[in-house]
């Protein structure tokens, strides 16, 4: 690749999309750049719609499939074609001379798409790292989960493209060991740092609010401020992911009542009223989902459901007004812990540990497998010692926000350097 580089035209890849987490860390991302960045202009191929309808100088585009170069052939032609291109990405030149120019690419910040809990999803995103090689476009892979890198079939073409990359940052202890220890001999990984949306901005509600969520947003705020009140985001029966590439499911007609009967449980223990926090763009399955539960808990009033269409910003701004969240995913978590609110997770995927592991795991945790009777216990420790969580998150924060932000200033560091 070449050592300069003219950078106006950024993009990035492997985006995940459709829910508020994805949309928090590429809004970071944009925030960060038009800061310091303010004339380049970004694209994000994404495999599903990410809401940055805010950022003007931001444009959202659907992923390249190997259908979309090939489309042709027939399913398993081009299944074997686009492995054929990860391979081999010269192969890809002839099918790139109009698309996919840009002067810079990272690859994004989101689950472990790189490694062995989701093979198809690998081999799309390897298929994306490929194209910037056969293009020699310089990319660098930012504050992603990855691993582990088991599959000896996967080894040389994974390596091929890795240390095609300019920089890797990841933001698990598990995934920096990963990466680590399948790129030994190579500068990777650069850094080991939190989640890429603990850095964040706060930004004022005339940046990030649209006139016609106003007034959604402020009824939310109103209530959250009217009463102590508990976030609450659900998750649906994907269940839990091992290491082992193995994933139990939970059972939709059991998991459902449990979460009814331990949302009952919350309030009354705690007099609270509930906000319900969708996290998926209003996705059908989500908001039945959420009925459902309300449903089965039998709590006929204070209990509100959050506009599905308020977007992350929204999420983080009101998460501040909360006493307490309850989150059965990810990012929420993250936002919780952003804002400063003490927080019950349910942990679904290592990913959990290393946001806890930052705040030196400040609370038990469960998974969606375990018992009601735990999720209660878990909960009522949670809850009982929630100042001193609050405090210890407030006291482990700055160091943390300057760790997200250091993935951020790697970029830039690039950036500017192509940009000499």
């Amino acid at each position: 690749m070449n050592k300069k580089f003219r950078v106006k035209d950024f993009a990035i890849i492997n985006a995940w999309g459709c829910n508020r987490g994805s949309e928090a860390m590429h809004s970071t991302i944009c925030s960060y750049l038009n800061q310091h960045c303010p004339d380049l202009d970004i694209t994000i191929y994404a495999r599903d719609w990410i809401d940055l309808s805010r950022f003007k100088n931001v444009q959202v585009k659907p992923m390249i499939k190997i259908q979309d170069l090939c489309p042709n052939d027939s399913k398993s032609q081009q299944k074997e074609l686009r492995n054929q291109y990860v391979r081999d990405p010269s192969l890809l030149s002839p099918l790139l001379d109009n698309i996919f120019n840009h002067d810079l690419v990272i690859s994004s910040p989101e689950y472990p798409y790189l490694g062995d809990l989701f093979p198809e999803d690998e081999m799309e995103s390897l298929l994306h790292l490929a194209l910037c090689k056969a293009k020699n476009i310089p990319f660098g892979i930012l504050a992603n989960s990855a691993g582990p890198f088991n599959n000896p079939e996967r080894k040389d073409i994974r390596l091929n493209l890795f240390k095609a990359a300019l920089f890797w940052t990841v933001r698990e202890d598990l995934s920096f060991n990963y990466v680590k220890n399948f790129v030994a001999g190579t500068q990777f990984p650069n850094h080991l740092g939190a989640d890429v949306a603990f850095a964040h901005p706060n930004r004022s509600t005339t940046d990030f609010l649209p006139p016609w969520q106003s007034k959604d947003f402020y009824h939310a705020l109103e209530f959250i401020k009217s009463k102590p009140t508990i976030v609450v985001t659900l998750t649906d029966s994907d269940g839990y992911r091992r290491l082992d590439m193995t994933q139990e499911l939970l059972k939709p007609s059991t998991y459902l009542p449990k979460l009814g009967k331990f949302l009952k449980h919350v309030v009354e223990k705690t007099g609270c009223q509930l906000i319900i926090f969708p996290h998926f763009y209003g996705k059908l399955e989500e908001q039945q989902i959420i009925q459902t539960v309300i449903e089965e808990s039998g709590i006929l009033s204070g209990i509100y459901v959050l506009n599905p269409l308020l977007n992350s910003e929204a999420h983080l701004y009101l998460y501040k007004a909360a006493e307490f969240a309850v989150t059965f995913r990810y990012h929420p978590l993250v936002f919780a812990a952003r804002s400063s609110c003490p927080f019950m997770a349910v942990s679904y995927q290592y990913k959990f540990d290393g946001v806890l592991k930052f705040f030196e795991d400040p609370c038990p945790v469960v998974t969606p497998f375990d018992s009601l009777d735990s999720w209660m216990e878990a909960f009522a420790v949670c809850w009982d010692n929630r100042e001193v969580t609050r405090q210890q998150i407030k006291n482990q924060l700055p160091s943390i926000v300057t760790s997200s932000r250091k993935h951020l200033d790697i970029l830039l560091n690039v950036i500017k350097q192509g940009s000499d």
